[in-house]
C-alpha cells in the first residue's frame, strides 16, 4: 500500500499529506460557513440575511427608444430612472436632435 513503508509503518510523507488536506477542508468549510456568524460566534438567523439580499434588489423596467439616439431599441432600467438615464443608455443624442420637447427629468414608468 502507498501509505506504508517497505517495513510497514505509515510513511510521514503521506500523513503529513493527509494531514495538510484535511486542514485545508477544514478551513475551507469554516471560511464557507463565516457569513452565517456576525462575529460573536453566534448564528445570524436565516431571516436576517434574506432580508438583506431582497432589499438591494430593485424592480427593472423595460423602456423602448427609438429617434435621434445613437442607438435605438429597448433598455432595461431601474424604476425610478428618468428619461435622460433611459437616453444615456441609448448612446446619448445625436447633434441635430430636439429636446426643446422633452422633459430629461421625467421619471420612467410602464404604460399599457
Amino acid at each position: 500500500m502507498f501509505w506504508k513503508t517497505e517495513d510497514g509503518e505509515v510513511d510521514k510523507r503521506c500523513l503529513f499529506l493527509v494531514l495538510l488536506l484535511t486542514g485545508a477542508i477544514v478551513a475551507g468549510g469554516l471560511y464557507i460557513c463565516s457569513p452565517f456568524f456576525d462575529g460573536s460566534g453566534e448564528e445570524v438567523p436565516a431571516e436576517e440575511s434574506i432580508s438583506l439580499e431582497s432589499e438591494k434588489e430593485e424592480p427593472e423596467l423595460l423602456v423602448y427608444i427609438t429617434g435621434a439616439v445613437k442607438y435605438p431599441g429597448v433598455y432595461k432600467v431601474a424604476a425610478g430612472s428618468h428619461v435622460y438615464d433611459v437616453i444615456h443608455e441609448a448612446g446619448d443624442i445625436l447633434p441635430y436632435a430636439d429636446t426643446a420637447s422633452i422633459d430629461l427629468t421625467e421619471e420612467v414608468v410602464n404604460h399599457m
